[in-house]
């Protein structure tokens, strides 16, 4: 057999399943557009550093509450540190 017979072999069987044809087509379809948007959020969250000199320096300071849960810093906290830490060239809060 040859590749024409095969391709007119093929149309010809989803010519006559044409439901099933549609059906596998759109699942096809809204699979390959989840991963692409899938692909675009890890892409912007995870793979492309942050928009600010030298990013690899940045860092993130978090408390941690009683039960070991990560929280933000406290308002009092976030001043106490910023006056008593010299290590760091700017703070944000």
């Amino acid at each position: 057999m040859n590749i024409a017979t095969d391709l007119r072999f093929a149309l010809r069987s989803l010519r006559s399943r044409f439901g099933l044809t549609l059906f596998a087509a759109a699942s096809l379809a809204v699979g390959l557009a989840a991963a692409i948007a899938i692909y675009c959020v890890i892409d912007a969250v995870m793979l492309r550093s942050l928009p600010y000199p030298d990013a690899d320096r940045l860092v993130q300071i978090r408390e941690l509450s009683n039960e070991g849960h990560a929280m933000n810093v406290a308002g009092p906290n976030y001043s106490d540190l910023a006056a008593g830490i010299d290590e760091f060239e700017a703070m944000a809060g």
